[in-house]
């Protein structure tokens, strides 16, 4: 699913830049508003997929599940939760084979919250020894990359690495 969003979000990098490695206002609210736009968005960025199967070399499995993901979005967006953002890091699992916390969970459940780690999603910059700054610790794709993989398991996708 990876080559998914290489091929439709490239166009994306370059009007969302800003979100990557941007300065934060503050160190709140900037990466929630890319991850809230981003679930908005996400029909477009599954019928462009769609329309892109050939080009992505996206095969049998993939495009059923995009297609899949895409019929169910209405569900997802008529949860009253869709996305909750927690900054609390202790609820979310520690993963062993990348030596890092979670950035989300979710059931296997349309229409269940997608959980989102807040405590990962800014880098403390460093000018001195002071804390002078905080920047999106991801951009624009790997946000996308990120809802898509929770939406996946919505459609009862268990497979990690597949998706």
């Amino acid at each position: 699913m990876k080559k998914l969003l290489i091929g439709i979000l490239f166009p994306f990098f370059i009007l969302n830049n800003a979100v990557a490695g941007g300065e934060s206002s503050g160190g709140t609210g900037d990466l929630e508003a890319v991850f809230t736009y981003a679930f908005e968005s996400m029909p477009y960025f599954l019928r462009e997929a769609l329309v892109k199967r050939e080009e992505l070399r996206l095969d049998a499995d993939e495009s059923r599940l995009i297609q899949t993901i895409l019929n169910n979005l209405r569900f997802e967006k008529e949860a009253s939760e869709a996305l909750k953002f927690n900054p609390n890091p202790k609820d979310f699992a520690w993963r062993e084979e990348c030596n890092a916390l979670k950035l989300a969970y979710t059931e296997y459940e349309k229409g269940s919250p997608i959980n989102l780690n807040q405590s990962v999603f800014y880098k403390e910059i460093f000018e001195d020894k002071k804390l002078t700054r905080m920047v999106a610790a991801f951009d624009f794709a790997i946000v996308v990359e990120i809802l898509v993989h929770e939406l996946g398991h919505h459609q009862k996708y268990k497979d990690h690495h597949w998706l």
